[in-house]
């Protein structure tokens, strides 16, 4: 049988309803009582690292989330990290940028849309799938995977879609990578592009700023100001902004600050097509790099990372890191 650490940091899975109808963070970690219904699967050891909303998690807790992966994985044969749903999309793509253990040690994450006393609460199906993927030979070497529903998605390209639904997670650009079902664990992808990050214990200050109508400069000139290392742009289409936003763009890069270059819509890559004032050809000919479908905060993440390796970096590595 295989040895299962399930590390719980908080979130829906792991809160209850009270009788108002709010949803709170517990003092015990309720997802114990769940213990029995894994044991015919795995042998199940439990960690309490965090319990916390997943919006309350920071760069430490991600830094010593990773440590305690490395520190650990010698002793199990998979593991399981519960997670709040918020932001569950951004700690499995840090994991799987930075853990290079998933090559052999399958790491999966899962979490709860319903807290664990309401009414069909998903958590304990969601835990229940989870430990039976990360029990399962076919995952390892496929990155870090999040199980929710019984579907199975690439952290890379995961996204919660839905504030509320219980199949809020799906992978837009390629749909689920696998699926859990009764007579056990199906992968219909093999393999997928993935990317991996020497991680140095830094992360880089990064901002993001969201292109809507009639759009100025002020946040991008705001984080001019405050010493951010780059700036992501979730742009509109394949990749456009106001002209007033480029002006604004025209600085940061004249002041050495990098602009990556994202769209608000959730599937296809960015493209240096159109010649108008903000539009992509206009922005890759004054240095702003385009992405190949990285939503805005993943490409964000991944830049934290890159750039807190280095003071700098070039427009070529740059386009090579997103390409």
């Amino acid at each position: 049988m295989k040895k299962i650490l399930v590390i719980t940091t908080g979130g829906t899975i792991a809160m209850a309803e009270d009788e108002r109808g709010t949803v709170q963070v517990q003092e015990k970690n309720v997802l114990l009582n769940w213990q029995r219904l894994l044991h015919s699967t795995a042998d199940v050891t439990f960690y309490s690292f965090r319990n916390k909303p997943s919006v309350h998690l920071d760069t430490q807790d991600y830094t010593e989330l990773l440590t305690i992966l490395q520190r650990e994985s010698s002793r199990y044969d998979g593991f399981v990290i519960t997670h709040g749903t918020d932001l569950l999309e951004e700690t499995a793509y840090f994991i799987d940028l930075t853990f290079a253990m998933t090559e052999q040690i399958p790491v999966v994450f899962t979490g709860a849309m319903r807290s664990s006393n309401e009414i069909s609460s998903d958590g304990p199906y969601n835990l229940l799938s989870a430990v039976r993927v990360a029990s399962h030979e076919e995952s390892a070497g496929k990155g870090v995977l999040v199980v929710l529903n019984g579907e199975i998605h690439a952290a890379r390209y995961v996204q919660k879609v839905h504030t509320s639904a219980v199949d809020t997670f799906r992978s837009p650009e390629i749909g689920p990578v696998g699926f859990v079902r009764k007579d056990g664990v199906h992968f219909v992808f093999e393999t997928w592009k993935r990317d991996s990050l020497a991680f140095a214990g830094k992360f880089a200050k990064v901002g993001l700023v969201k292109t809507a109508f009639d759009m100025d400069a002020d946040l991008i000139d705001c984080m001019i100001g405050a010493g951010y290392q780059a700036i992501v742009i979730e742009g509109v289409g394949l990749g456009h902004v106001t002209p007033k936003m480029t002006e604004g763009i025209e600085r940061a890069i004249a002041q050495g600050i990098p602009v990556v270059m994202t769209s608000r819509s959730p599937e296809g890559a960015t493209a240096p097509v159109y010649g108008y004032l903000g539009g992509g050809q206009d922005l890759h000919k004054r240095g702003v790099i385009y992405t190949n479908g990285y939503p805005a905060h993943k490409a964000r993440l991944k830049l934290m990372i890159y750039l807190g390796n280095r003071k700098r970096a070039t427009s070529d590595e740059l386009k090579e890191l997103f390409q």
